[in-house]
Formats: C-alpha cells, sequence, structure tokens
C-alpha cells in the first residue's frame, strides 16, 4: 500500500503461547491480526512491531530458529521474548515515528553526510563508556539493543545513552535497524580495529 512502511509483527496466542515473526504493511497489521484471529484457538494479542521488510523478518527466524515450531510460529522461550518486550514498538509510534532520529537525519543531510548506517569507520577505537557497552552485548551474546537497555547498562540518562549508541553507529560498531535499536556488529567484521592489548581482540561469533 502507497505511503505504509513495511512492518515485522510479533503476534502471540495467548498470554504464553508461541510467537508469529512475520511480515505485512503497517495499514494493513489489523487485517491480518483478524485474518490470522480465525484460525487460531486461542485469543491472539500484538506484541509489537518493527519497521523493516522480508530481509529484517528472515534475519529474527534465523536467530530464533532453534525455536521454530512451523512455518512462521516460535516457541515463546525467554530471549525471544525478551527480545521482542525490547526492540518491539507499538503501531502508533511507528505512524508518528521518532523527532529527534529525524532530526539527526536531517542535521546530517543538511552538512552533506550520509545517513548513520552508511558511515564507514575509519576507526573503531572506543571510550571507556562505549567499551564497557560492546564488551556487554558481546559476554551476553546480544545482538540487539535498545535505548531504554542501553540506560540500564551504562547507568545514564536517555540523553547520555543516546550520544553513544549514536556513535557508536558512526564508528561501525552498531548498526540501526529501527530508531533507538540497534545491531551489534560482531568485531570480526571490524576495520582492522584491534591490537593485541585490546580485550575485545577475542572478538566473537555472535548467533
Amino acid at each position: 500500500m502507497p505511503g505504509s512502511p513495511k512492518v515485522v509483527y510479533f503476534i502471540q496466542q495467548g498470554d504464553t503461547g508461541p510467537i508469529k515473526i512475520g511480515t505485512t504493511v503497517l495499514a494493513l497489521l489489523d487485517s491480518r491480526l483478524k485474518q490470522l484471529q480465525t484460525s487460531s484457538p486461542l485469543p491472539l494479542r500484538l506484541l509489537g512491531v518493527m519497521e523493516g521488510g522480508h530481509n529484517l523478518e528472515r534475519r529474527f527466524h534465523e536467530r530464533f530458529a532453534s525455536h521454530r515450531m512451523a512455518g512462521e510460529w516460535f516457541r515463546a522461550e525467554h530471549d525471544l521474548a525478551q527480545f521482542v518486550s525490547l526492540s518491539a514498538r507499538q503501531p502508533s509510534e511507528i505512524q508518528r515515528g521518532d523527532s529527534s532520529e529525524l532530526e539527526e537525519g536531517r542535521t546530517a543531510a543538511r552538512n552533506g553526510e550520509p545517513p548513520i548506517a552508511a558511515h564507514v569507520p575509519a576507526s573503531r577505537s572506543l571510550s571507556p563508556l562505549e567499551s564497557r557497552l560492546v564488551l556487554h552485548l558481546e559476554a551476553q551474546k546480544q545482538m540487539v539493543v535498545g535505548l531504554e537497555e542501553a540506560m540500564t547498562i551504562l547507568s545514564c540518562s536517555y540523553e547520555h545513552a543516546r550520544q553513544v549508541l549514536h556513535r557508536l553507529a558512526r564508528r561501525g560498531w552498531l548498526a540501526r535497524i529501527t530508531p533507538g535499536n540497534y545491531e551489534l556488529i560482531p568485531a570480526a567484521l571490524g576495520e582492522d580495529p584491534f591490537v593485541e592489548t585490546n580485550p575485545l581482540f577475542v572478538g566473537s561469533t555472535l548467533v
């Protein structure tokens, strides 16, 4: 549908039942939920959505493949439930947009800079606070981090956490997947970022 963004949705059967990870356009989300409800013996509820299409959906299917029951339905294991709780948004938030992120984009455009995700880092060196966040994500094998979770990990304010995430994205450690949510870029993909004394030298392969 023209003008309506594509979203990956997370729909759960009952309160503790399996979670469906699918894709539709935002304008058709209600219709999709009603369509699915006709074949479900239990009430379905929308847990949230993330902006993105089939590529993003496929990445989530691969990440939670060990929980797959059939098709697009996955067992509501702790890591999946936590991921949805931290990363998904309500449809009204997608429709409204994130004014601070949009303003950052406008400012970058006025300055002739590419979008955050397009920055190719000249250096991936980190400040102590940035290292703390990256090390935490690597140690927990956590691929996605949201703004509120970064605040908790770093014990800092909203604005400070937002700046840290923004800097890490510009330096190539994170890639923004939706406003306020970022995916960790594994250390092994860095642009010659390590020396042997760097504690991140070991890298990791995150699933």
